[in-house]
């Protein structure tokens, strides 16, 4: 070997180490107690991902029979017809695959395939299971909207929220009341045979005298988001990016970390917060809970998609002279691996549980509910390298 090649050859392998070395700087991970910790840094592990969506079409308030009304929660069959759930009138709507209204059924009342009151529902094993809150029952109909029959709840199952499944289970946020020790247990509970077995994942207990009108109510919601086998938690907290990686028996299999720093709510933000919740409950009928926090929750949102990836919604600061909705940005996760951040051009104000500009991901499609125009608008979305 010529003395030209030679210095070819250890170019060539010193480029190689240093694209290698590159990548793994991305990253690092840490054992603690047997429990990996990905310890993500600031820099994407894919930093040309992209996301590209376009719009396939929206459902519209049309007539009495076809309205969106305020939907809060969302669930696909195997066909990926679109079911989604109006509390107000307790009726569920079912669309197909290309928006078109099919029919609605259940509704409020005191009768059989009628409920008293519900906001959450949900599809296990093709079965759509209706949570009934005050009539302390769950209502189940088959996909086709026909009523079978309705089983009494436990009186721990009355304020479900947030719900999804994974396996032959049902997870979802909740928070019971202890009479007898004058407190809440709140948290992420998990529940097999239509709500009646309920097992504790990651829970929490506080005395009622230590909830008041300046509490922050963020600070008692569990963010979470189911795959096949998987449940992805995220801490609640306004200074550390941190998300648990469960398996269905609740299981602790490894953390997903990343830098972040505190972000201070705008005024602006807090008082759209607040007058959001008065037009949800009407005005004057949200208790007079008000948001008074000075900073915001780390992590806004965590969804997952048919691929296995992670997109996770955190919070941004935003000025009082900004607009309050902005485009959404996710960070998108691999592996637990922080791959890059994209940005979907859906304006949504970048506070706790923005009700009135809901997101659900179904496959390669985003539905995105607009609350306050009673439209679902649908897009074709691709992730590109």
């Amino acid at each position: 070997m010529n003395i030209l090649k030679f210095i070819i050859l250890v170019i060539l392998i010193v480029l190689l180490n240093s694209c290698q070395k590159k990548v793994e700087d991305t990253y690092e991970v840490i054992d603690q107690n047997g429990v990996k910790v990905f310890e993500n840094s600031k820099m994407p592990m894919n930093p040309k991902l992209s996301l590209k969506a376009e719009k396939l079409f929206t459902i519209k308030a049309q007539d009495s029979l076809e309205r969106v009304e305020n939907s809060l929660c969302a669930a696909f069959d195997k066909d990926d017809n679109l079911y989604t759930l109006a509390f107000r009138s307790a009726k569920i709507y079912k669309f197909d695959k290309n928006g078109k209204f099919v029919k609605t059924f259940c509704r409020r009342g005191s009768g059989p395939g009628e409920v008293k009151d519900a906001a959450w529902f949900t599809i296990l094993n093709d079965t759509i299971l209706v949570v009934d809150t005050f009539g302390r029952k769950i209502a189940r109909f088959n996909l086709n909207g026909d009523f079978i029959d309705s089983k009494e709840s436990s009186a721990n199952s009355g304020n479900l929220q947030l719900i999804q499944t994974a396996g032959n289970y049902n997870f979802s946020f909740n928070i019971m009341f202890d009479r007898e020790k004058q407190a809440i247990n709140y948290g992420l509970f998990r529940y097999g045979n239509y709500f009646q077995d309920m097992k504790g994942i990651e829970t929490s207990e506080m005395k009622l005298q230590e909830l008041n009108k300046d509490y922050d109510m963020a600070n008692l919601v569990s963010l979470f988001a189911c795959d096949k086998d998987k449940i992805y938690l995220a801490k609640n907290s306004k200074d550390i990016f941190e998300i648990k990686v469960l398996d269905l028996d609740g299981n602790l299999e490894a953390k997903i970390r990343k830098p972040y720093r505190k972000i201070r709510f705008s005024k602006k933000e807090l008082a759209d917060f607040n007058q959001m919740m008065d037009n949800i409950n009407g005005k004057g009928h949200n208790g007079g809970v008000k948001m008074v926090a000075e900073y915001k929750n780390s992590i806004l949102g965590i969804y997952t998609d048919d691929k296995n990836r992670l997109w996770v919604e955190r919070s941004r600061e935003i000025q009082d002279d900004e607009p309050i909705k902005q485009n959404i940005k996710f960070d998108i996760f691999k592996d637990n691996i922080y791959q890059n951040t994209v940005e979907l051009a859906i304006l949504k104000a970048n506070i706790p549980l923005d009700l009135e500009n809901q997101i659900f991901i179904h496959k390669d499609r985003i539905y995105h509910f607009r609350f306050d125009e009673e439209e679902i608008d649908v897009y074709h979305y691709l992730m590109e390298e």
